[in-house]
């Protein structure tokens, strides 16, 4: 390959990017939400741990990832070529999202850094393998990137860490898999062993199988480690029902003022003759299940000196996911003529399949005591 080709493939996926950028930008953003890292890839949406390497969510955040895919990218294709450098990038972009999925299943993820990260744990197993143990020109670009997401961490508010986590520890793997290259100019040519290439390649395989099907991999482990098995599947068990209520809220509403339904934070003030309505929203997904209809029971409970009484349970089955990201629908309300009535402490819980999804701790106080 000629140097003048050798950054044709960062470029390549430079050009993505910034197509992908200017094309969320006409959808108002559509693109980000249907391609970000989220608990839809149990859901059977893989397509999301590689579309969200590509996705970007702002200027500086674009231009930084790309600044950094140029500097590790070159260095990677010269040293892997171009299928090998698309291969760690690829990799470490799914085990970094993986990673974050794992770690933070809730919450949206996108950007190159997953899979900029593994071009680093590809060139630091290079470097480590391969190089003179003293100061060279790589060591700075390592360092100089390295810098810049310490400084991106500390000031830009959701930077995703465990992803730039599984992202570089993919990145040292997929280099223990592909092998290093040969060259006059190098210290150690020796070649990599095939036990090597198989431990990592496995590494990888069983952290794929772990990240996308947590539970089958936690029913196998568990044979062996059967405390290990209920902590994997007390995490994760409710994101494999049918469906997952997400974006859950408890809101009141006056039923005589028209500016309507308002957050309940910790605590609702209520005059105690008014009248009051308190209620639960969410929207459906699709979860990692088999996709039959979910049943669904609400219970509203507050304290009493028995402790906690149930005042009111609805019960529904979830049949299909809820169109439209960012809405939430009503599914349980609890409403009087005086606010009076619903003074204390209360406690919202929401089943699904057996299984607890949501919960919520708030009171509503009389403005009369404050």
């Amino acid at each position: 390959m000629q140097r003048s080709e050798l950054t044709r493939g960062p470029i390549i996926f430079i050009g993505i990017s910034a197509l992908a950028f200017l094309l969320d930008i006409l959808l108002e953003g559509r693109l980000l939400v249907w391609g970000a890292k989220s608990q839809a890839i149990w859901a059977g949406e893989w397509y999301r741990l590689i579309v969200a390497n590509f996705i970007h969510s702002g200027v500086p955040h674009l231009l930084f990832n790309m600044y950094a895919l140029y500097v590790f990218g070159r260095i990677v294709e010269e040293l892997a070529g171009r299928g090998g450098f698309m291969a760690v990038y690829l990799i470490g972009g799914v085990t970094g999202f993986l990673t974050s999925l794992l770690a933070r299943p809730d919450s949206l993820s996108v950007g190159a850094s997953a899979a900029v990260f593994a071009l680093m744990g590809y060139t630091l197993h290079f470097r480590l393998r391969r190089l003179p143990l003293r100061w060279l020109p790589i060591d700075s670009a390592f360092l100089q990137i390295l810098g810049l997401n310490v400084i991106m961490g500390l000031s830009v508010p959701n930077i995703d860490q465990f992803a730039h986590l599984g992202g570089f520890v993919g990145g040292f793997f997929a280099a223990g898999v592909l092998g290093l290259p040969h060259s006059p100019y190098l210290v150690n040519q020796t070649e990599t062993p095939p036990a090597e290439r198989i431990f990592a390649a496995a590494a990888i395989l069983l952290f794929l199988w772990g990240g996308l099907s947590p539970l089958s991999f936690g029913a196998v482990v568990g044979q062996g480690a059967p405390d290990l098995k209920a902590a994997i599947e007390t995490r994760y068990e409710r994101y494999f029902a049918s469906y997952l209520l997400v974006d859950a809220a408890v809101l009141w509403l006056d039923p005589n003022d028209a500016s309507g339904w308002t957050l309940v934070d910790e605590r609702v003030r209520r005059p105690p003759q008014s009248p009051f309505a308190v209620a639960a929203f969410w929207r459906w997904v699709r979860g990692g299940g088999d996709g039959e209809p979910a049943a669904y029971k609400v219970t509203w409970q507050r304290m009493d000196a028995q402790g906690w009484e149930t005042v009111q349970v609805d019960q529904g089955h979830a049949r299909r996911p809820d169109p439209g990201p960012g809405r939430i629908f009503r599914r349980s309300m609890v409403a009087v003529e005086q606010a009076q009535q619903l003074v204390g402490d209360w406690r919202l819980i929401v089943e699904v399949d057996g299984k607890v999804q949501y919960t919520k701790a708030f009171s509503v106080v009389s403005t009369q005591t404050i």
